[in-house]
């Protein structure tokens, strides 16, 4: 009976360290907090379940061995999601390409909001006449760039699962055009980029545009700009939802690698080779 007892107590410990593990693949917090109280309570479970090995292991060696155990457990589940989920949990820090992407002018930044403080934040408001790209667009005759977020420019190429090369720029832009189709967007102004371009939070009707853009998985947060969009691209990511389904370069590297490409082929010199000259009849040529 004891034996029965033991072993339905080490198959609840495990079960609860996979479950534990299965919640380290969300980015919400509170299913981490959830999964790392249960794994908790599993390594002291299977601590008291291994007492026996106490007297030749030692109490801190057995302890140390259950730890590992139920650790790879939760590797071995929740991989590199549980690193990232756990690093933006207390960071909030992308992936290193987004560290060099370019920033914006420092502003006084709400903490609740992720959104720079203004006395009186401007809105714009009217209907889309252009879309330029997966994050810009023309209102009222204004270019506005969606604050926060990065998307694909025109012509950029990437590669879907497949290995296939395609315009996600096009369709990143096709995208947008498909969410705000014929409303009109509500932008709030956060400020105006070296571009000329107003730098604006928009939405259509209760629909932030920047985080369905990224929750589709067609444009990256920037989270040196605001957090607020980091648990959209997660969830993309996790999802492999649009850009995310194959291999793709930020906006700003796309953009470095066509200049040196361009660059690369202003210095290259073709050789002049002049044309063979057709030769003369001479009166002696028939003799």
């Amino acid at each position: 009976m004891q034996f029965l007892f033991r072993a339905g107590l080490f198959f609840l410990a495990m079960v609860g360290s996979y479950i534990g593990s299965l919640k380290f693949q969300s980015p919400n917090p509170a299913d981490l907090l959830v999964g790392g109280a249960i794994i908790v309570v599993c390594v002291i479970v299977l601590f008291l379940f291994t007492r026996n090995l106490w007297k030749f292991l030692g109490c801190f060696a057995t302890l140390g061995l259950v730890a590992a155990l139920i650790g790879g457990m939760v590797l071995l589940v929740s991989g590199s999601n549980m690193v990232e989920n756990v690093t933006a949990l207390f960071t909030n820090k992308g992936k290193t390409a987004e560290e060099a992407q370019p920033a914006l002018p420092s502003q006084p930044v709400n903490p609740q909001t992720g959104m720079p403080q203004q006395a009186a934040q401007p809105v714009l408001q009217g209907n889309v006449s252009k879309i330029l790209a997966g994050d810009r667009f023309v209102v009222n005759g204004m270019p506005v760039r969606l604050y926060g977020i990065a998307a694909p420019v025109a012509g950029q190429s990437c590669t879907d699962a497949h290995n296939r090369a395609y315009d996600c720029g096009y369709v990143s832009a096709r995208r947008l055009q498909e969410i705000i189709g014929s409303d009109s967007v509500s932008c709030k102004i956060m400020n105006q980029n070296n571009q000329g371009e107003l730098m604006a939070a928009c939405s259509v009707s209760s629909f932030d545009l920047g985080a369905v853009m990224v929750e589709a998985g067609w444009a990256i947060a920037l989270p040196n700009i605001t957090p607020i969009y980091v648990p959209y691209e997660q969830k993309a990511r996790q999802n492999k939802a649009g850009l995310w389904e194959g291999q793709f370069q930020t906006p700003w590297e796309w953009q470095a690698q066509q200049r040196q490409i361009q660059e690369r082929a202003s210095k290259i010199q073709v050789p002049k080779v002049s044309l063979p000259t057709k030769k003369r009849k001479s009166i002696f040529d028939n003799l």
